[in-house]
């Protein structure tokens, strides 16, 4: 096995499967459902999904009760359209804005400082590998007080983004929420939903 290879068996990848069009990475219900187990009451009302999908997120979210405005780079048919990068903070939907996603991975820390240096939002969770802090990117948004997350929420169970039950991807939810720093713990691991 080659040394790329063998780095991206390492992280949860199969080079073999190539990438998914557009880093679309459709997130698991049980991922979004451990995040709304954990928020219990602090969950917001409303909600804006910035890389919505096909609604994997905008679904569980509605089911308990969300308000989600949605968008996505792509045009799916059923969204608002749009380059969340190239956004202002005029076009957030609401305010105080809260976001919950799982950007494309190859774009994340570009969200992650457009969305709080941007947008600002009061409340803000974001899905990805578990390791994305590991990297210099990570790294230096970990360093810098405006764009280091308050929770870091380990998912204990692997998630299966391409349906095929053999998940192999370590995820977590890291959280932008600076007003549950008091009320609930910075670091927990998210079981999985019964």
């Amino acid at each position: 096995m080659s040394e790329t290879h063998l780095g991206a068996a390492m992280a949860g990848g199969n080079p073999s499967q190539g990438r998914s069009d557009h880093d679309l990475y459709e997130t698991p219900p049980a991922a979004t459902l451990a995040l709304i187990n954990w928020l219990g009451p602090a969950l917001p009302a409303k909600v804006w999904e910035i890389a919505c999908g096909n609604h994997h997120i905008t679904n569980v979210l509605r089911g308990h009760g969300c308000e989600v405005f949605e968008n996505d780079f792509i045009d799916r048919g059923d969204h608002v359209v749009s380059d969340y990068l190239a956004s202002s903070s005029a076009d957030a939907p609401f305010s105080p804005l809260a976001i919950i996603t799982n950007p494309p991975w190859d774009q994340a820390s570009a969200f992650i400082e457009h969305s709080l240096l941007v947008h600002q939002p009061r409340f803000m969770a974001l899905l990805l590998k578990a390791q994305f802090f590991h990297n210099r990117a990570g790294v230096k948004l970990n360093g810098n007080p405006l764009t280091r997350p308050t929770h870091t929420l380990p998912v204990s169970f692997r998630l299966d983004f391409r349906g095929r039950r053999n998940p192999a991807m370590d995820c977590t939810w890291f959280l932008w929420a600076p007003d549950l720093v008091d009320s609930h713990s910075r670091f927990e691991a998210l079981a999985r939903p019964v």
